[in-house]
């Protein structure tokens, strides 16, 4: 399991880096110092045991990419947010990965593709490794 989680960001990582390298500190989710991910999962709830199994495979690979000087000597930051796998709440909390705080560069580990079809269009102008 940790292999493929692995890979998965590995392939986020990989897809957005050239991204990442030309986005300057203004892009959204982009600092001067670092990247941030938003995942929005199911962290209690139902698929909590999932959700938070992709979370941990998550921090697991960004800290192994963190440990290597990051993208472009930017570190990687996972910024998560619960939706207890209900899908009104990961509309309201993907909003809010996107409109607080400066943003995210990208979205990742999502967990339920009834909650992700509720996500509006805005969303897939966003660099994201989830099913859409």
């Amino acid at each position: 399991m940790r292999k493929h989680l692995f890979l998965f960001v590995a392939v986020l990582v990989l897809a957005t880096a050239p991204a990442a390298l030309r986005a300057a500190p203004a892009d959204a989710g982009v600092k001067p110092k670092e990247i941030v991910i938003g995942q929005c999962a199911a962290l209690t709830g139902p698929a909590a045991g999932l959700g938070t199994g992709v979370q941990q495979g998550l921090k697991a690979a960004i800290d192994e990419v963190n440990e290597k000087g990051g993208v472009g000597g930017r570190k990687i930051v996972l910024k998560s947010m619960d939706d207890a796998y209900e899908p009104e709440k990961c509309v309201e909390c993907t909003g809010k990965l996107i409109e607080e705080d400066g943003g995210v560069f990208a979205l990742a580990g999502y967990v339920g593709t009834r909650a992700q079809r509720r996500l509006p269009s805005f969303t897939r102008t966003i660099p994201s490794a989830r099913p859409v």
